[in-house]
């Protein structure tokens, strides 16, 4: 079934299983791929502001003193 929707998804040849068409119509496509990225773009925002707010009150040269 992976095989039948890599086909599908990448060389966009013809797809005779229903859940490999599935799989391929919802995850082989450009909003899917955008919407990840937004995900992890998110992430990586959430993630600085924790590291803003865990570090605030120290200057960015006090890494040696944390070590």
């Amino acid at each position: 079934m992976f095989k039948q929707w890599w086909n599908a998804a990448w060389r966009n040849t013809p797809c005779q299983d229903p859940t490999a068409r599935w799989l391929a119509d919802t995850f082989g496509t450009g909003p899917f791929l955008a919407a990840m990225i937004a995900v992890v773009l998110f992430g990586w925002f959430l993630y600085w502001r924790y590291l803003e707010w865990r570090y605030m009150d120290q200057p960015f040269w006090a890494w040696k003193e944390r070590m």
